[in-house]
C-alpha cells in the first residue's frame, strides 16, 4: 500500500523549473518536445523542500513532486494531443530506423510536422546531447 505523507513545508519554494526558466503560458508543441526530452532534469523530488513524502509497502521512503512542480504541467500536456503527436512521431522514427520505406503520403501532416520538430530539437544522427549515444532521449529508456 502506498502511503502519502505531508508536505514537508507549505512554502512556494520549489526549485523545479522548466528549461529556460519559467513555464510558458501557452506552450507550443516544440516547447513540449524540448521539455519532455529533459523530463528527468525538470524535477528532483528528493531535493525539493516542498516534496510529498510517503512510504511504499516495504516501508521504503518515496518522494513525489510537490503540488506546484512543473512536472504536473508537463504530464498534463503529455496526456493530451501533444503527447499523442510525440508518441506517433517517435513511432514513425522507429519504423524508419528499421528500414521500412515510408512515403510522405503515409504520414498524417500533424505527425510529420511533429517528426520534423523532433528531428530539429533532438537530431537522431547526432545522438543524445547528454550521453552521446545514438538516438535521442525521447524513446531511449535509460538515457541519463
Amino acid at each position: 500500500m502506498w502511503g502519502r505523507g505531508e508536505l514537508s513545508r507549505q512554502s512556494q519554494s520549489c526549485d523545479c523549473k522548466p528549461l529556460g526558466g519559467e513555464w510558458a503560458e501557452n506552450p507550443s508543441l516544440s516547447y513540449f518536445i524540448e521539455q519532455e526530452g529533459k523530463r528527468d532534469d525538470l524535477c528532483k523530488p528528493s531535493g525539493c523542500p516542498d516534496r510529498i513524502v510517503g512510504q511504499n509497502a516495504d516501508g521504503d521512503g518515496i518522494y513525489l513532486p510537490c503540488e506546484q512542480c512543473v512536472i504536473h504541467k508537463l504530464n498534463a500536456l503529455a496526456e493530451g494531443e501533444f503527447g499523442d503527436l510525440l508518441r506517433a512521431a517517435v513511432g514513425w522514427r522507429e519504423v524508419m530506423d528499421l528500414g521500412v520505406t515510408v512515403s510522405l503520403q503515409d504520414i498524417p501532416a500533424d505527425e510529420l510536422i511533429t517528426l520534423q520538430l523532433l528531428e530539429q530539437i533532438y537530431p537522431q544522427k547526432n545522438g543524445c546531447k547528454q550521453c552521446n549515444q545514438p538516438g535521442d532521449p525521447i524513446g531511449q529508456p535509460g538515457c541519463e
